[in-house]
């Protein structure tokens, strides 16, 4: 996959599947520092400053996630690309000062940041959002995560999201883009306080 984004005429010190992505993989997985990294792949300053940091300037990156994501989703007999999204947010309180940070309101009183994921209905990610934890879920950060992925598909037409947009601009925003995408908000149908699977979510 990365020889194909990738010039692969010259003669490389490394092997970019085992010892770069192995690395990317091993870093992803076990959440060690850069420079933690075994000796087993390649070193952690070519991984990091050479490869990854190209990588993701070049949008290689996200390139090889869109396959990863296209070929996941052909194995398990679907389209390609989604019809359909699912947008939530979640707040993650933080330890450390500095870069982002606001308290949410409603029940959560989280002091940190919010996650803001949009994921097709096999789990996979189409777009991904950081912010303070401030921030009401349906502010223009959800618009823009929607239109990225909106571009990432020429077939979404639908997107689901919790009552947490409702009442929000985001639909009539959605209607103004043109983009032939409506918001359809889901609620759970138990009256049973706790947890409960909502459709299509």
């Amino acid at each position: 996959m990365p020889e194909a984004v990738l010039d692969t005429q010259r003669h490389r010190q490394h092997d970019l599947r085992r010892d770069i992505l192995g690395a990317l993989f091993y870093l992803l997985k076990t959440g060690c520092q850069w420079r933690m990294l075994p000796g087993a792949f390649a070193p952690w300053q070519t991984a990091r400053c050479y490869y990854f940091r190209k990588w993701k300037k070049r949008g290689v990156v996200e390139h090889l996630l869109g396959v990863a994501r296209r070929e996941a989703r052909r194995e398990a007999r679907r389209e390609a690309e989604p019809s359909a999204v699912i947008i939530d947010c979640q707040s993650v309180p933080i330890t450390r000062s500095g870069g982002l940070c606001g308290s949410s309101g409603g029940n959560k009183k989280v002091k940190g940041r919010k996650r803001h994921v949009v994921t097709d209905t096999q789990g996979w990610t189409w777009a991904v959002g950081v912010h303070a934890a401030n921030e009401h879920e349906s502010q223009p950060r959800a618009l823009d995560l929607l239109e990225e992925a909106d571009a990432k598909s020429e077939r979404l037409a639908a997107v689901f999201a919790d009552k947490a947009y409702r009442g929000s601009d985001l639909e009539d925003d959605l209607k103004e883009k043109s983009c032939g995408v409506r918001l359809e908000i889901t609620e759970s149908d138990s009256d049973e306080p706790g947890f409960s699977v909502e459709p299509k979510r």
